[in-house]
């Protein structure tokens, strides 16, 4: 059953900030940031201190707002390898002076921290769960409306109206599609379902906590002629039993959209909303209604076929470069979960590689993370629009993970 994905869009939007004092460390608000800039972001405190990394992203019930960061602390304070999902508001997002790349600053003190409830990194919990939810948000509550102590200087966080986060509570059946990591590499289809493009990024408001936009990627061998669109995100829809978007427009229509030399606007000005918004209602302009579903004019009708583990010993290339994004993909007809990576690589090209589960130990080892230069030698293969490099081997600070025999059978897979 397809149903809505956001909803509810707000009729306005917050204006780019202007510079703030010198007095404070964070110059400017990074109102938009893409959620690949997020995810793997280093967190100080207001001394400047590391704490830390934001993980990854977690959106609540409605698919519309955040509901946590999840943080890991990396041995901070004595805290282990744990990961510590916490309210949004509990974090400012800003920038450096002359660094339009964002920073994060966590307002908590150590001894909130310390006592914190986390979970072990390999065994995420069910963030939909509502008891759960219930505890985490009552933690952070009775903490977080203490007076703090006087001259205290750490921040409030970023939610606009201080009720971002866990205040909401999750509720929806399934979990397997909330967190932005696992939002990015998603298929994007057509409403016959024939396939369009996929999710490259999202776009953060990390004011309002919540998803303004998705960045569309399509087309292209090997990083070569690939396309890129900017859209509103309440244009899309998430089938959960096909596990893919839906965009009612035809490939024709997507063409048209793509961004010139694909060049990203300027994210905090409203100016790319507005012309996504219009170009995505010229796009409903191409739809014809039958029998009360609705039907893409042009659309080629042809159901894609399941993405199949394809590899070719004989066909191998090796590509090294720099971890832009890093997301999921599923494979196959058991839609088997495995790592997906942007790269950006020397020369100037964008290749997709499609890696091994997160569950492959080898692959785990490397720590990959957006920023990571490594070295990938695989088999490119057609997957849906693009063509990607399929990992045969990954090269990461020295290490290296095997991720194919010589006879590109999968090493991950006991036989």
């Amino acid at each position: 059953m397809t149903t809505p994905l956001l909803l509810g869009i707000a009729a306005s939007f917050l204006p780019a900030q202007s510079p703030a004092t010198p007095a404070t460390s964070l110059t400017g608000s990074a109102t938009r940031c893409k959620a690949s800039d997020l995810i793997g972001l280093a967190i100080t405190n207001s001394k400047d201190e590391s704490l830390g990394e934001i993980e990854d992203i977690v959106l609540d019930g409605g698919n519309r707002n955040i509901a946590y960061a999840v943080v890991g602390f990396g041995g901070f304070l004595g805290m282990g390898e744990k990961y510590f999902a916490m309210p949004w508001r509990l974090i400012e997002v800003g920038q450096r002076s002359g660094d339009d790349k964002p920073r994060a600053t966590l307002g908590l003190d150590q001894e909130t921290l310390k006592a914190a409830p986390g979970f072990d990194k390999s065994k995420w919990p069910d963030m939909a769960n509502a008891t759960w939810a219930r505890q985490v948000d009552d933690y952070y509550r009775s903490r977080n409306e203490n007076a703090r102590p006087k001259g205290a200087v750490e921040p409030k966080g970023t939610g606009v109206d201080g009720q971002r986060g866990v205040d909401r509570e999750p509720a929806s059946k399934g979990f397997s599609h909330r967190r932005l990591s696992k939002l990015i590499g998603m298929g994007v289809v057509d409403a016959q379902r024939a396939g369009l493009a996929d999710i490259e990024d999202l776009i953060v408001d990390t004011k309002d906590a919540s998803i303004d936009g998705a960045l569309l990627s399509f087309g292209g061998i090997l990083g070569m002629g690939e396309k890129l669109v900017l859209i509103p995100i309440e244009v899309l829809t998430l089938d959960a039993d096909k596990d893919v978007f839906v965009l009612p427009t035809t490939k024709a229509r997507l063409e048209a959209m793509a961004l010139t030399d694909g060049k990203m606007p300027a994210l905090n000005n409203d100016e790319w909303l507005v012309r996504s918004r219009e170009q995505c209602a010229k796009a409903r302009e191409d739809r014809v209604i039958t029998d009360g579903d609705v039907v893409i004019a042009d659309a080629s009708g042809v159901t894609p076929v399941p993405f199949a583990d394809t590899y070719d010993v004989k066909k191998l290339e090796t590509v090294k470069g720099t971890i832009v994004t890093l997301g999921a993909i599923r494979v196959g007809d058991v839609k088997e979960e495995r790592i997906r990576l942007r790269v950006r690589t020397v020369e100037g090209r964008e290749v997709i590689v499609y890696a091994a589960p997160t569950s492959c130990e080898p692959q785990a080892a490397l720590a990959l993370r957006s920023g990571k230069v490594i070295e990938v030698t695989g088999s490119p293969a057609r997957y849906g629009t693009q063509t990607v490099l399929v990992a045969g081997s990954i090269v990461a600070d020295g290490k290296t993970a095997t991720l194919r025999d010589e006879q590109g059978r999968a090493t991950w897979i006991k036989r």
